[in-house]
């Protein structure tokens, strides 16, 4: 069956395709569907055009995204499959050097019985590109430590008095993502336990190495940090691994801060 037929749609503000619409015609595929995962990868073959993504960059699509950098460009790797009543979604992850890019992907929402796609929506980037950290950044990836989180987080002045080397700040987990950077999107912007706590820190600035709108290899940081009169400010930041300078940083729920990420904790450089 065509997916581009009987289909609605719904476009961006820079008229990209965001959202199809396949309720009143289901799609599905015989003798490639006989799983939502396969389903899911025909459908996307088919369609993404209209996503304005191209084919090479979906070879991907059967494997997981992992914390592995490798040497490749764009392309979309299977995230998660979520099961609910008579419903199924297949998410894939848009990556760049096989690591998720966050915030960015395809998903697939299609009904079991009988298996066909009734949606799709993307928020995948288009021309997507980033630098690989110099070497030395990526060592850096590998030994992450809570002193280099001190670094991340602490002025050179607040750094010089803090006898104990790592500030009191505890790293709980990282996994590798790309970020876009957004200057207005680093700090909460409202009233907020989140902001009360940023000004008791004193956060260093960006380091000009980063600019608006440019992708960045980051680590995804799980941390409680140590803030004046013992109090204590869980939080998840996301650390571009060149300069070591958070990009983005909020609050984070203490009961799930301990969760570790289902996807590899190892880190390398390698070829693909």
């Amino acid at each position: 069956m065509n997916p581009t037929n009987g289909h609605s749609l719904w476009k961006d503000d820079r008229r990209r395709v965001r959202v199809l619409n396949h309720l009143h015609h289901p799609v599905s595929f015989k003798v490639r569907s006989e799983t939502p995962q396969l389903l899911a990868q025909a459908y996307i073959m088919e369609i993404a055009g209209l996503y304005e993504i191209r084919p090479a960059q979906l070879y991907g699509l059967p494997f997981s995204a992992s914390n592995r950098l490798v040497v490749e460009q764009a392309s979309f790797r299977f995230e998660r499959e979520e099961i609910k009543d008579n419903n199924v979604i297949i998410t894939y992850a848009q990556t760049y050097f096989g690591v998720p890019v966050w915030a960015a992907g395809l998903e697939v929402n299609m009904h079991t019985n009988p298996l066909q796609v009734i949606s799709s929506s993307s928020t995948a980037y288009a021309n997507l590109s980033v630098q690989l950290p110099s070497p030395a950044a990526a060592s850096r990836v590998y030994h992450y430590s809570n002193a280099d989180l001190q670094h991340a987080v602490q002025p050179p002045e607040a750094r010089e008095r803090d006898e104990g080397g790592e500030g009191g700040h505890r790293l709980h987990w990282t996994r590798l993502r790309i970020y876009r950077y957004s200057e207005s999107r680093r700090l909460p912007r409202h009233a907020s336990a989140s902001l009360a706590s940023l000004r008791q820190l004193r956060l260093p600035p960006v380091s000009p190495y980063v600019q608006p709108g440019r992708f960045y290899v980051v680590q995804e940081v799980a941390c409680s940090l140590s803030l004046p009169h013992g109090h204590t400010w869980h939080c998840l930041a996301l650390i571009e691994v060149e300069s070591n300078t958070i990009l983005y940083i909020r609050s984070l729920d203490p009961l799930s801060i301990d969760l570790q990420p289902q996807q590899s904790q190892d880190f390398e450089i390698s070829g693909s």
